[in-house]
């Protein structure tokens, strides 16, 4: 699968996050279905690059973000079914994408935080007011 992006998207951008779309373990994630109107894949890829374009505009370590963002949900597993933990989709998906990013793409540990960590806000509503997070 070749992936072709917009003149619009940066080559700098592309620069920092290259590697991880010539993956072929990496490009499974085109056949799962996410948000009910993409793939994971594309999911990712959007979230990267509006993260990368955020972290430039505040002076944050963009590559990281990038790299971070593209890989969150580096998890080859059907979200609709119930994870093989017994953990709700929401607890288990971060520590598979970080232990997967880990292993294929040796990520940094800032990044393996930030992959550990993006349900936090979800998280902590569930945890704190005892909701369910549609």
């Amino acid at each position: 699968m070749d992936i072709h992006l917009s003149e619009e998207i940066s080559q700098d951008f592309y620069k920092e996050v290259k590697h991880i779309p010539a993956d072929g373990e990496f490009l499974k994630l085109s056949a799962f279905v996410h948000h009910q109107w993409t793939n994971r894949l594309m999911h990712s890829m959007n979230v990267s690059y509006l993260s990368w374009k955020m972290a430039k505009k505040f002076g944050w370590d963009e590559g990281a973000a990038a790299r971070a963002e593209l890989l969150h949900d580096f998890c080859l597993f059907d979200f609709s079914q119930k994870p093989p933990t017994g953990e709700t989709v929401a607890f288990y998906h971060p520590k598979e994408a970080a232990k997967n990013s880990v292993r294929v793409f040796q990520i940094s540990e800032k990044e393996r935080d930030a992959i550990l960590s993006h349900m936090f806000p979800s998280l902590s509503s569930i945890l704190f007011w005892g909701i369910a997070v549609l």
